[in-house]
């Protein structure tokens, strides 16, 4: 006998609803099941649904899942294990396979490095486990000016690759580098967490680990009260939001809690320097720059975040995350001493100007969040970043400030 316990949240009450349960054999039970940070376990098909089921977001977090190279062609030739699908060449391992195939068959005698351009492209190293193994640019070039033509004119299609998203930073051997695309202060280190392994008032936010985010930025006032986040970009220079400007006089990072510094605490007085255009009453250009007086040494603890350079980001980041010292209630509630975390997404222009009205302008805003709503970032969260997983294995800023659904 078991018994089921139902609870509900003030959205659902007085709504029918259905249920249905499955019970596991002991057989079968590892194989069905996903095992959550916290030690609980959801059902397997419950990963990756878009929906918070562990409640710490270890179901979601990874999404999609890496998977095994099982390519015939690739597997030997790639210095990598684990790719993932869908990307934004290729939705599935099959459709990859179909494609390297069909492609460097016909024009594998181009130049002898087409098959692993190729295999590099189409099954990239998966991005879960930090800085990822890419095609250095130059490589990608030599190939394309080789294979291009010969490929354009038997397949009547365009070349595939486009080898402007690649860095011949810190080359790794065999025409791969470990270069970040939004490295353009050339840090070498940003968007990379070392300290701990990947695993919100951040409303529905769980607090996060030591390290986990070395970019995050506590803003203080002259009593030592954080009050806005930001976000790290070079020794010197951070970004907040610039309706933080003026109730703010110090910088601390290198710190989980607020109330505990680290051996890693730097804390530093600042210039600041507000977007021109920033209008504070409809918050367009809600952007400022703080320029540090005491500039940091970069550690496992406190790194620079890397920017972004794509045009398709929406499209092409999947896995974002707002952090923050904020209320974790909407209506002021407890400030927590934890830094905490929260899993988020893009929220299409059409369902952001149906939630937020006229305050929302597409053409300098996006959106960040869930419709339910739930997770979310609030009040002492302004000026922290949305940060995002790029496809190089870095985190890439993407936001310094989150309109709350």
């Amino acid at each position: 006998m078991a018994w089921i316990r139902f609870s509900s949240g003030r959205d659902v009450r007085n709504n029918r609803f259905s249920l249905e349960v499955q019970v596991l054999t002991s057989e079968d039970f590892t194989s069905e099941t996903f095992q959550c940070y916290s030690g609980d376990y959801i059902i397997q098909s419950a990963v990756c649904d878009g929906i918070n089921d562990c409640k710490d977001f270890a179901d979601e977090d990874e999404c999609p899942p890496c998977v095994h190279v099982a390519d015939p062609v690739c597997s030997p030739l790639l210095p990598y294990g684990e790719t993932i699908f869908p990307h934004l060449l290729a939705g599935s391992s099959e459709e990859a396979s179909e494609i390297v195939s069909n492609s460097s068959s016909m024009i594998s005698g181009c130049h002898p490095d087409v098959h692993l351009l190729f295999c590099s492209v189409f099954f990239p190293d998966c991005p879960h486990t930090g800085p990822v193994q890419r095609p250095c640019r130059s490589f990608c070039k030599n190939v394309t000016n080789s294979c291009r033509a010969n490929y354009e004119n038997m397949t009547s299609s365009p070349w595939p690759i486009n080898c402007n998203g690649y860095d011949d930073r810190l080359p790794v051997g065999n025409g791969l580098c470990d270069g970040g695309s939004g490295d353009i202060f050339n840090t070498e280190i940003c968007g990379t967490r070392l300290a701990t392994p990947p695993r919100g008032r951040i409303v529905g936010g769980v607090g996060a680990s030591f390290g986990d985010w070395p970019w995050m930025i506590s803003l203080r006032d002259s009593e030592g009260d954080h009050q806005c986040g930001a976000t790290l970009i070079t020794e010197k220079w951070a970004i907040t939001a610039a309706h933080c400007i003026g109730f703010v006089s110090t910088a601390t990072l290198g710190d989980l809690l607020l109330s505990s510094p680290t051996p890693y605490h730097h804390e530093t007085t600042f210039r600041t320097f507000t977007h021109p255009d920033y209008n504070y009453i409809t918050k367009e250009h809600d952007i400022a720059l703080l320029r540090f007086d005491k500039p940091v040494n970069f550690t496992d603890y406190a790194r620079p975040a890397c920017l972004t350079t794509l045009k398709n980001e929406t499209e092409a980041y999947t896995r974002c995350y707002v952090t923050g010292w904020g209320h974790l209630e909407p209506d002021a509630g407890e400030v927590p001493d934890r830094l905490q975390e929260a899993l988020t997404r893009f929220i299409t222009a059409e369902q952001c100007h149906n939630q937020v009205g006229s305050d929302f302008y597409e053409a300098l805003m996006l959106c960040a969040g869930y419709e339910e709503g739930g997770i979310d970032s609030c009040q002492g969260d302004s000026g922290g970043p949305l940060i995002c997983e790029g496809e190089d294995g870095r985190w890439h800023l993407r936001g310094g400030h989150v309109i709350r659904l």
